[in-house]
Formats: structure tokens, C-alpha cells, sequence
């Protein structure tokens, strides 16, 4: 297992859907599972991997991070500040509901 250090759950979703459309499986480990700084995207290399497989897998993370990493920054941080207003409203809800 080799873990793609990420930072943030929308980039790691967005890598691990493009890999996955171009054949390679990758799993995103996405906050709640791990703090958001620590979200990634999770492949899996094993000795039955040809080499040729190997470099066109790195050659196509490489291209698709640099994809991610083009996308404005205040595109990630309205995410967050959606999610973290989401939250909060759950949390108000789920505090309504105890005090009933």
C-alpha cells in the first residue's frame, strides 16, 4: 500500500476518481477517518505489476495532481466552509433533538 499525502479531502477525492477512471484503484481516506491534513489517496503495488504498469501509473498521478493543484485554492476553502457550516447545523439539529 502507498499512501498519496493529499491535505485535503476534496483533492484526495478528485485524484482518486481520476485515477480510478484510467484503471488504477485508488481509495481516498478522507476526513472523518483522518484528520483533514492527513486525508490521501491509498494504491496498491504489488510484485505482479510490470514496470511499464509502474511508470505510467506515476506518470499519470503525477499529471493528475498537477491538474488538482492548478484548481484555485478559494474553490478548496469554500468546500471547507460548506462542510464546516453542514457540521455546525447538524450539530445544532442533533442538540435540538437530545433536548426534546
Amino acid at each position: 500500500i502507498i499512501p498519496i499525502m493529499t491535505g485535503h479531502s476534496m483533492k484526495a477525492l478528485r485524484l482518486s476518481e481520476a485515477l480510478f477512471n484510467e484503471g488504477v484503484n485508488a481509495q481516498p481516506i478522507l476526513y472523518p477517518a483522518v484528520p483533514e491534513k492527513e486525508t490521501r489517496v491509498r494504491i496498491f503495488m504489488t510484485a505482479a505489476h510490470s514496470e511499464q504498469q509502474i511508470r505510467k501509473s506515476v506518470a499519470l498521478i503525477a499529471r493528475e495532481w498537477k491538474k488538482i493543484q492548478g484548481v484555485e485554492e478559494s474553490t478548496f476553502r469554500a468546500v471547507e466552509e460548506e462542510n464546516r457550516e453542514r457540521r455546525r447545523r447538524d450539530s445544532d439539529g442533533h442538540s435540538e433533538l437530545a433536548a426534546s
